[in-house]
């Protein structure tokens, strides 16, 4: 038989940001977990969706609105136990589905509403959603809003103040044909607030999910790389250049780690499968090691790693970024 190998690269749509966090590829394949080695502080997280009436097709279905239910499902699922999770959904009016609190996937299926109708108040949807994030006693605030962008008197100036004064982080996705995300744009006050426009309506629990899980376990800045064992028998253990960026990510218990960052957390991390090995590099093997890419060990350095990945050839090892 043929020994395959496969490669998980760090990037900006992989591990915690590309939702991998609880997925079957985590669970079954990959050594390690897309979760901090330390569980970041608790963060109070509530989702806002919109279910007017211009969420829903021409042609009468809501799959806009079933794929915003999958995204919550999918985004609570990649966050801790200690955070706390809310959600309202808005149209002409605001309704409070789960004030924030401890809410599995299942119980959040039940509550939501799928039908699309009436208008777009989304100042009604805020204020019901800053008040929830206010009566918490956690000092993170997040605010996932789900919407086309398209409302009326809105004052987003006043909107930008009351949220940066309660110190939401707002990640915002615009969805639909042409969703109006100026107003979304104007809303995003600080650095850490993000803007998707969904383009692929299905693509919206991968974005949402993704963002959500680098939001409570962000990318990492530049590192040292100790190397803790030998990429083989007779390979010798080299002085790595650093990386300029990595995810966070934690062993899992029965992983080889080869390369851990300076804080601990491993920077490359080999598991069996079944017949074959999979690697993960949290930090990659492109834009965030450019460091890497000048240094004349790398090409002997592949070859071992395709080594390290059960003696597989270049075109049976699979990369996944």
């Amino acid at each position: 038989y043929k020994r395959q190998s496969l490669w998980v690269l760090g990037g900006d749509n992989s591990f915690s940001a590309g939702g991998y966090r609880g997925s079957p590829l985590e669970q079954q394949l990959l050594p390690v977990l897309s979760e901090p080695a330390s569980q970041e502080p608790a963060a109070a997280v509530v989702f806002l969706i919109d279910h007017s009436g211009s969420m829903g097709a021409s042609d009468g279905t809501n799959v806009a609105l079933s794929m915003a239910n999958r995204a919550v499902q999918a985004s609570v699922a990649t966050l801790g136990a200690q955070d706390q999770i809310g959600l309202v959904e808005f149209a002409d009016s605001a309704r409070l589905v789960a004030a924030p609190g401890s809410h599995s996937r299942a119980q959040l299926l039940q509550l939501l509403t799928l039908q699309a109708s009436g208008g777009t108040q989304l100042a009604v949807g805020l204020e019901q959603a800053l008040l929830q994030l206010q009566q918490s006693e956690l000092e993170q605030r997040l605010l996932v809003l789900v919407t086309d962008g398209f409302t009326s008197d809105f004052d987003v100036t006043a909107w930008r103040l009351r949220l940066r004064e309660a110190g939401v982080t707002l990640v915002a996705l615009a969805v639909g044909a042409a969703p109006d995300t100026a107003i979304l744009e104007q809303l995003a006050w600080s650095a850490d607030s993000r803007v998707f426009t969904v383009n692929n309506i299905t693509e919206l629990p991968r974005l949402m999910s993704g963002a959500v899980a680098s939001q409570r376990n962000p990318t990492q800045g530049a590192t040292q790389v100790i190397q803790r064992r030998s990429l083989g028998n007779t390979a010798p253990v080299f002085q790595w250049p650093p990386v300029a960026r990595w995810q966070t990510t934690r062993s899992k218990p029965e992983a080889l780690q080869y390369l851990v960052a300076a804080t601990g957390e491993p920077l490359l991390a080999q598991l069996r499968a079944g017949a074959g090995r999979v690697l993960a590099l949290p930090a990659g093997l492109y834009d965030w090691v450019p460091a890497w890419q000048q240094w004349p060990q790398l090409p002997a350095i592949m070859n071992q790693l395709l080594q390290l990945g059960g003696g597989a050839t270049a075109s049976d090892t699979h990369a996944l970024q």
